[in-house]
């Protein structure tokens, strides 16, 4: 459904005279993959970088912290898992307050 809509959205600015190239055309995707499901990404869809910490959802709906390793997921219990997302970035304190 969703290559239905992007499609659909590339020919109608075309046809506007919007020049799209692949990286307007990945971006798009991207921005309504993120808004259709908060970010999660399918496992179906595309893995992690290798050893960068995710957050993932296994398919009992239980998330945690933890990585890919490119061939396997390692985590603390979770087995089935079925989508993750990038961690936020970490939390810094104001410069200047103290």
């Amino acid at each position: 459904m969703l290559e239905k809509i992007l499609e659909e959205i590339i020919e109608q600015l075309k046809e506007e005279g919007c020049i799209v190239d692949n990286d307007a055309g990945n971006r798009a995707e991207e921005i309504i993959r993120q808004r259709m499901n908060d970010g999660w990404i399918p496992v179906e869809e595309r893995m992690p970088v290798k050893h960068e910490s995710v957050l993932m959802c296994d398919a009992a709906g239980y998330r945690e912290v933890g990585w890919w390793t490119g061939k396997r997921w390692l985590t603390g219990f979770s087995r089935d898992i079925v989508a993750w997302q990038p961690l936020p970035e970490p939390y810094r304190p104001e410069k200047g307050r103290e």
